[in-house]
């Protein structure tokens, strides 16, 4: 069965080649306690595999026919197990996930247990970006417990709900507005001929490997109660307090007047429980400091972005750019090189097992195509971390 790629799938693969073959693998693994049963863990796993379409296809076509998911393919599962110290599965967990994954004869997921000397065990799960998304990520971890759990009990064939991919595609290609017919004024004052790139005039990185470091900081209730105080009474949202506070900080560190920043937006369909796959888009927002002098002007202009936004949301910034330059090349230069994520899994991820302990241990993937990203995760107390 010929599957079809959504449009941020093909934005995805359209840029691919730009980067290290490594560069969409995302990698996270989880600490299982001792009564793990490995043999159901496989079934269960090997289950969600087979039975969400994306996950055992390969990659086919060209570019010139169009590139599409195969079901129809002689690749199979991997689940590899390994029996080390807890130093040897670091390292290997490490080189496991940046295996370059060959889409055309594999699986966009593969996964690895190793059984550690105190008993328990760890789980290195290994994606490439192609297939999942955050939201996808957290569905993909309930399926998996759903059927470990059920077949742990004794229900040999779990049944999973899985909506059907094609008509996902079908149905965001339905919901489409055809850009031609769409009024770009607006973005052509904001994007047409500025400059998207944020420079840092006293630092120099290398930009061949992408590899990020991170520092990891919580802004405590009390900052956070403040924040969406403020929220309130400019009549806005904490995302657009954060974002305008952040591009604040980077006007300040680099003196630019103008510095776009990119945001990523989820553009799943309405209910879409386990789909699995990759919904996401990106697009920078600009904060014009020659133009909003104060909190009040920033805030209104960017409220003002949002609102206009929301037409354009079902696009790619590749062809949004294309569409206002006509220059077939301009799509590769329409990025900012500093972004704001707000996720929700991330070190909060777990599998949620009946009788299996599960806590999630960390990131695997450390690849990056910004220069700066600030990922704004909620705790308790709201958008803290």
């Amino acid at each position: 069965m010929q599957l079809s790629l959504n449009r941020f799938q093909e934005n995805l693969w359209k840029f691919a080649n730009l980067y290290p073959t490594h560069f969409y693998n995302l990698g996270l693994s989880f600490r299982l306690s001792e009564n793990l049963n490995p043999h159901v863990l496989y079934d269960a796993c090997a289950l969600v595999v087979d039975s969400v379409d994306i996950l055992h296809s390969v990659l086919s076509g060209d570019e010139k026919s169009g590139i599409y998911f195969d079901t129809d393919n002689e690749a199979g599962f991997i689940f590899d197990s390994a029996s080390c110290t807890e130093n040897e599965c670091e390292v290997d967990m490490m080189q496991f996930t940046h295996r370059p994954f060959q889409l055309d004869k594999q699986y966009p997921i593969r996964m690895k247990l190793y059984s550690l000397p105190d008993r328990s065990f760890m789980l290195n799960i290994v994606f490439h970006h192609i297939c999942i998304d955050g939201v996808s990520v957290i569905d993909l971890l309930e399926m998996i417990a759903q059927a470990y759990n059920e077949k742990e009990a004794g229900n040999s064939n779990p049944e999973l709900e899985i909506p059907s991919w094609q008509a996902s595609v079908e149905h965001m290609q339905l919901g489409s507005n055809d850009l031609k017919q769409i009024n770009l004024e607006y973005w052509k004052n904001v994007f047409v001929d500025k400059k998207l790139e944020t420079v840092f005039q006293e630092t120099s990185a290398p930009t061949s490997d992408y590899e990020f470091q991170s520092e990891v900081f919580e802004l405590g209730e009390e900052l956070v109660a403040q924040l969406n105080h403020a929220a309130r009474k400019y009549r806005t949202t904490a995302f657009s307090m954060i974002l305008a506070t952040w591009a604040f900080v980077l006007h300040r560190l680099t003196g630019q007047k103008q510095i776009f920043v990119d945001t990523t937006f989820n553009r799943r369909p309405p209910k879409s429980k386990n789909l699995i796959g990759f919904f996401v888009n990106n697009f920078p927002f600009m904060a014009d400091f020659e133009s909003c002098r104060d909190v009040t002007s920033l805030l209104q202009e960017l409220t003002a972005q949002r609102k206009e936004l929301k037409v354009l949301q079902q696009y790619s910034i590749s062809e949004i750019f294309h569409e206002l330059t006509n220059d077939k090349d301009a799509s590769v230069a329409g990025r900012a090189t500093v972004g704001v994520n707000f996720i929700g899994w991330s070190n909060s991820l777990h599998i949620p097992f009946h009788t299996v302990d599960c806590s999630f241990h960390k990131r695997l993937d450390n690849s990056m195509a910004l220069d700066l990203l600030l990922e704004v995760e909620p705790t308790p107390v709201g958008l803290s971390r």
